[in-house]
């Protein structure tokens, strides 16, 4: 009896029931996880010059371009990992609830949808929990080394994106205090807490390390920026125009995980190829 043989056609065949289920389904708003913003300060030759979502994979979305890299078993693999963990820690604070500690409310994926001045589509979303009816908790997990590599969590704090999914769930409701981002290793079990705060149009991000609250200012991350690129996007999707590309091909993150992957790029890059590339995170 081959086990892995069975599990692997399963999620290929959970992954097929949820295409089919939204296959007629029309895009009707911007997500969080859709957010980009241009970098203000003029980037390096080699660096990208954009944060977020590159704009042409969101266009193609909309369009509804056939995917020409779908998510492979492995990755399909990780995602169901994410929920797990996801759902873990929400069964957790459940039952912190009940038990009549720190925790009196947990409100799990509240969706939304804000209209926004200046685009035609509102922004849509889900939150994954709202704590004591004033916090918001988004829940992320990933492996040990985006913890601990020289250019990951520890070493230089959440990810663009990630940051600006907070930021949108902010303005989305302005009833709540702050956003808490809570990262889990699925394979070391490492934990770390990152407090989002709104400062104006942007956000201050607050840690605790070695017994002392690290705070850092984000003000490239503004709302006004993340809504210049969703209304950049519309421009091109009532032109049917396609936008160019966002990143360069230079590591594996974001390009590698695009679902448009081959679109963009055929076997080996050369420096030329590269140099074409426009931004990225």
């Amino acid at each position: 009896m081959d086990i892995v043989s069975i599990v692997d056609k399963n999620l290929l065949r959970l992954q097929e029931i949820e295409k089919e289920k939204h296959k007629e389904d029309e895009r009707d708003a911007h997500y969080p996880s859709s957010a980009s913003i241009k970098r203000k300060v003029i980037p390096k030759k080699g660096e990208d010059s954009v944060y977020g979502a590159c704009l042409l994979a969101e266009w193609r979305k909309w369009r509804k371009i056939p995917e020409t890299n779908p998510p492979t078993v492995n990755t399909l693999q990780k995602f169901a990992w994410g929920t797990i963990f996801h759902n873990w820690i929400t069964e957790i604070l459940k039952k912190e609830c009940l038990a009549g500690g720190y925790l009196r409310s947990l409100e799990n994926e509240v969706s939304f949808a804000l209209p926004v001045a200046g685009l035609t589509y509102p922004v849509k979303g889900r939150i994954d929990n709202i704590l004591n009816k004033n916090v918001i908790l988004e829940i992320k997990s990933s492996f040990g080394k985006f913890f601990f590599a020289r250019s990951g969590l520890i070493a230089v704090g959440p990810r663009k994106g990630s940051l600006m999914q907070t930021l949108c769930y902010l303005k989305a409701r302005e009833d709540l205090e702050y956003a808490i981002l809570l990262y889990i290793a699925r394979d070391v079990g490492f934990k770390m807490q990152y407090n989002v705060y709104r400062k104006g149009n942007s956000i201050i991000v607050t840690h605790w390390e070695k017994g002392q609250e690290i705070r850092n200012e984000y003000p490239e991350i503004t709302w006004d920026a993340m809504i210049e690129r969703w209304a950049e996007l519309e421009d091109y999707l009532k032109n049917d125009k396609e936008p160019p590309r966002d990143f360069q091909f230079k590591t594996k993150y974001p390009c590698c995980y695009c679902p448009f992957y081959s679109m963009c790029w055929t076997g080996k890059q050369t420096k030329s190829e590269v140099v074409i590339g426009q931004g990225g995170e």
